[in-house]
């Protein structure tokens, strides 16, 4: 488990966790963006040499869109 904190002025503002789960070079996450709910998402690279994220986002009806990299 790896817990996320957010502190503004050295103040706790929030804080989030996510179970640990085995490395992955490929796979999909559902995520929901609406008026009060957002996904939130971590990325860890474990090695010592750069790493490529390429993603896209497929809508409702199975359409691609919005796909880039970092």
């Amino acid at each position: 488990m790896a817990i996320f904190g957010l502190r503004q002025n050295d103040v706790l503002v929030t804080e989030a966790s996510t179970p640990a789960t085995r490395s992955i070079q490929a796979g999909r996450i559902y995520a929901e963006i609406t008026g009060t709910i957002n996904t939130g998402l971590a990325i860890v690279n474990p090695n010592n040499q750069a790493a490529t994220l390429s993603f896209f986002f497929t809508d409702s009806d199975g359409r691609n869109f919005g796909e880039g990299s970092t």
